[in-house]
């Protein structure tokens, strides 16, 4: 669909198609970040990033994060952010694409004598990682599409028994 115009149309040339696309992305306003001088803002390093957030998962691993999001792999986007299980301190970003599960490192970088977290090596910087999911819900950024939040059931990894 086609909603540049008055009204909205079906648009069925796949070129068209990619041409409205683009052009739509750098349409879509950028959202602006600010860094607060608080010393409350600064993240603890023994402190959750984003209490009460539905996509953070603290404590779940790579094999519950692949369970967990691959009954929607048919729906791009879905994802949840899991501590990293390499590092203290970091974070992963795992998500549905292409009818499967990929995983994306949050590193957390200094700006500016702040913490702060990319998922690009520092090009693009965010304070938390709530304006990090914010930011990806509205362009694709290094990530293979845009985040859609859906409530996620993370169960524990159930041992497996062979029955035969």
């Amino acid at each position: 669909m086609d909603f540049t115009g008055s009204g909205g149309r079906i648009v069925t040339d796949p070129r068209e198609a990619a041409e409205i696309a683009h052009m739509e992305s750098r349409l879509r306003p950028t959202p602006r970040f600010t860094w607060s001088s608080s010393p409350s803002s600064d993240m603890k390093e023994d402190s959750p990033p984003v209490p009460g957030q539905a996509w953070f998962k603290p404590g779940v691993t790579r094999d519950q994060a692949n369970n967990a999001l691959l009954p929607h792999r048919a729906l791009d986007g879905v994802f949840l952010i899991r501590e990293c299980s390499r590092g203290q301190g970091g974070y992963v970003i795992s998500l549905t694409t292409q009818g499967k599960v990929v995983h994306a490192q949050i590193v957390r970088i200094t700006h500016e004598g702040k913490s702060a977290f990319s998922l690009d090596g520092g090009k693009t910087k965010f304070p938390n990682l709530e304006q990090l999911v914010e930011f990806h819900k509205m362009n694709i950024g290094s990530l293979p599409n845009l985040l859609r939040e859906k409530q996620v059931q993370v169960c524990p990894t159930a041992s497996l028994v062979n029955l035969s």
